[in-house]
């Protein structure tokens, strides 16, 4: 099953990020010096651009994950209300789930694979663990530990299930209601991010040779590699600041 820790890029996403970094590269490269040598240089730093990517992509599925999964905690709920045995509300979410999620989506694939296990008499507590270490998501791990506890525990499994899924509900409501109110301090600074490369290339076309003072020579460079550092330095600081944990 999936390790929700590490992302493999697929053979399009592979052509499509090296094709944005050439890009990317060359962009930089031209602006900032005017040097083929420098677009060739920066090439070379695409590790940590793949790196990025990959981070950004794990995040996404991590995300993804964590709210299909709510959905899901809130129909096992339902399902152990209307009577349902913990293993028999597995089958019966699925079948709910697949009226909203296609087979192919995160949370039908783990709920395939849990009812398979269920049918080779493994048990819910070490599936769910498995999937809280897979993803390393405290909504899961805290679900997961709560399910194992009260299923051995006896006593009102079903309120307690039930409480607890609110309790995670509640904070994905949270997670949204914040991601709603930072959408458009996103959007703002990936404006922010273009404007100085925008105003370098309508100075750049406007006024004809400005900007030859500081290419081709050492001084030039050095001033150039600094702009370049503080706007990296400003564009990891921004993206920082918008992206909130709950």
């Amino acid at each position: 099953m999936i390790d929700y820790n590490r992302y493999q890029f697929t053979r399009l996403e592979t052509i499509l990020y090296i094709g944005e970094w050439i890009l990317i590269s060359s962009v930089i490269g031209w602006l900032f010096y005017r040097s083929i040598i420098a677009i060739v240089i920066l090439f070379f730093f695409i590790k940590f651009f793949i790196d990025d990517k990959k981070i950004f992509l794990m995040e996404k599925r991590k995300t993804e994950l964590n709210e299909q999964f709510n959905e899901a905690i809130n129909s096992l709920s339902s399902a152990l209300s209307a009577g349902y045995s913990a293993e028999s509300a597995f089958l019966e979410i699925y079948e709910d789930l697949q009226l909203i999620y296609s087979k192919d989506a995160l949370i039908m694939k783990e709920l395939s694979y849990i009812n398979k296990k269920l049918q080779m008499n493994e048990t819910i507590e070490k599936l769910l663990k498995d999937l809280a270490i897979r993803s390393n998501d405290e909504d899961i791990k805290s679900f997961s530990e709560v399910f194992s506890i009260a299923k051995k525990a006896g006593g009102d499994f079903i309120a307690i299930i039930d409480m607890t899924t609110n309790s995670i509900s509640g904070k994905s409501e949270v997670k949204r209601e914040i991601n709603v109110l930072l959408s458009n301090k996103k959007l703002e600074q990936k404006i922010m991010n273009m404007i100085p490369v925008g105003i370098i290339l309508y100075v750049g076309s406007t006024s004809q040779g400005y900007f030859n003072v500081l290419y081709k020579n050492a001084f030039g460079i050095i001033i150039m590699t600094i702009c370049l550092g503080i706007y990296i330095g400003a564009y990891l600081l921004g993206r920082k600041i918008v992206n909130v944990e709950v």
